[in-house]
């Protein structure tokens, strides 16, 4: 081995929060932001420098929506390993039923409309591997790619 350092592989990491009532899931609909705009998805974002996971879908979650939650409600649900635009990310997909506020659009230039979902009926044009996401949770998988 020689006497350079080895370099890491670094891998951008997404945060999602699914907000669950009853048999229904918050959506909001992808607006300006140059990546399936017009798509379905979950609030949504990516770690801050020196940020851990909890904090940056807490965080993510208030800023796109304006709902308050605990750390302690929140359940780690699916890591998905993916490839986008031939880049890898790392999907972490969190899940909670308790939360401070009632969900809005609070980010207008990002977000054209807000709805609940019932499993039921999920919107055919859901962002990114969202239908994938959603069978692997259903299925118990923790792990997808």
């Amino acid at each position: 081995m020689s006497n350079k350092e080895r370099e890491r592989y670094k891998i951008p990491i997404a945060v999602f929060m699914m907000l669950i009532k009853t048999n229904e899931l918050f959506m909001i609909q992808r607006a300006t932001t140059r990546w399936m705009d017009g798509f379905w998805s979950l609030p949504a974002g990516s770690l801050d420098p020196n940020e851990d996971v909890l904090s940056a879908v807490i965080r993510e979650t208030r800023e796109e929506v304006g709902v308050n939650i605990n750390k302690e409600s929140v359940k780690l649900v699916n890591v998905m390993h993916t490839n986008v635009e031939e880049k890898d990310w790392l999907n972490l997909i969190f899940m909670t039923n308790e939360w401070e506020g009632e969900p809005k659009n609070m980010e207008p230039d990002k977000c054209d409309e807000i709805k609940w979902a019932s499993y039921d009926e999920l919107p055919d044009d859901l962002s990114g591997h969202g239908h994938e996401t959603l069978k692997a949770i259903a299925a118990k998988k923790y792990y997808s790619e």
